[in-house]
């Protein structure tokens, strides 16, 4: 029997898998046999990474062995770095809960650096004209930082008690950028620039002899309903300029604590959501990654769907593993400025 047990381990070392090449308790790998479902989503907010596994015990293994339970950190090893997208990355989760059902477990996991943004800060911290990259690599030093330059200097606080994802994410607002963070790095990118950026990927619709093919598409028409939480109109009081405002007046009014104009009018920026796809799996995809997306119409003559944006960014991205198959669900999204 022991002879057996290596002899299968070592083939499930041997195997690649599609998405999902490992996750370990500790030192001991989860026998990947037993995981038949995989779902990771990454968002281009600090709301992920987040993964559920979908895994077969009808041992206990996994409590009774492992003492997997509510806080357990789990180390993956994520990617397809012999397929589509030729990346791969390790990142730490930490277990939400685990409901079982019959031999089936359930593993909810959340990113272990991000929900430690998430904490609130046992003491204060303060930042005074400061670039946003130096602000960000004080209070998320967990991670590698990739932050782009912007032209003012900022100054905010981390009070007692306030978590630091909330300054991360006002910091990203008042610059008109995203904050998010995936594959041990967070980033701090301007919206603009991220929708102006060369494609990373052309997708096409309709067209069989495409480099990257969408499987299933639909167009995202519901704007209004999407933006009814979103637009407000922004007003402040600068003591040097007085009432400052950003936002039609037709939207609720929303006092707020800047006394920028610049800032102001970044507040209205926000990824407003156009596009849903599948694709074949492509470990490359992530939030921030600008698509070009091209959809064919069935007749010669009328050429491509021009009610969709040429080029957009990923707002968010699903990479879901079955036993046999990998793919790759993605909203894409275009910059809404309020105008």
């Amino acid at each position: 029997m022991a002879r057996a047990s290596t002899s299968s381990q070592q083939r499930t070392q041997q195997r690649t898998q599609l998405f999902l090449q490992s996750v370990k308790v500790g030192s001991t790998e989860i026998p990947r046999e037993m995981i038949s479902r995989v779902v990771y989503i990454e968002f281009a907010d600090l709301s992920g990474p987040q993964l559920e596994l979908e895994i077969r015990d009808g041992t206990n293994y996994l409590t009774d062995t492992l003492g997997v339970t509510k806080g357990t950190i789990l180390t993956c090893s994520m990617g397809n770095p012999q397929g589509m997208g030729n990346t791969s990355w390790t990142d730490t989760f930490i277990v939400l809960k685990a409901p079982e059902k019959g031999d089936v477990v359930n593993i909810i996991a959340f990113s272990e650096k991000v929900k430690a943004l998430k904490e609130r800060a046992p003491a204060p911290k303060f930042f005074v004209q400061k670039q946003p990259a130096t602000i960000v690599s004080a209070l998320a030093s967990a991670f590698a930082v990739d932050v782009d330059s912007f032209k003012k200097l900022a100054t905010y606080h981390l009070n007692m008690s306030q978590k630091p994802s909330a300054v991360l994410a006002r910091i990203a607002q008042e610059a008109g950028a995203l904050c998010w963070a995936a594959r041990g790095t967070i980033h701090v990118k301007g919206m603009t620039a991220l929708s102006t950026k060369t494609a990373s990927y052309t997708y096409e619709a309709n067209n069989p002899k495409a480099t990257y093919r969408i499987n299933r598409f639909s167009k995202l028409n519901d704007q209004d309903t999407y933006l009814l939480h979103r637009q407000y109109k922004y007003t402040a009081y600068s003591a040097t300029n007085g009432v400052l405002t950003a936002g039609k007046d037709t939207w609720p009014v929303k006092m707020v604590s800047v006394d920028d104009q610049t800032a102001l009018n970044n507040m209205i920026m926000c990824l407003l959501p156009r596009f849903d796809m599948e694709v074949d799996g492509n470990s490359a995809l992530t939030p921030g990654m600008p698509i070009k997306v091209l959809v064919h119409s069935y007749s010669s003559t009328s050429g491509l769907d021009e009610s969709i944006p040429s080029q957009m960014v990923v707002e968010r991205v699903v990479h879901l593993e079955d036993r046999f198959n990998y793919n790759c669900r993605v909203i894409l999204a275009e910059v809404y400025d309020g105008k």
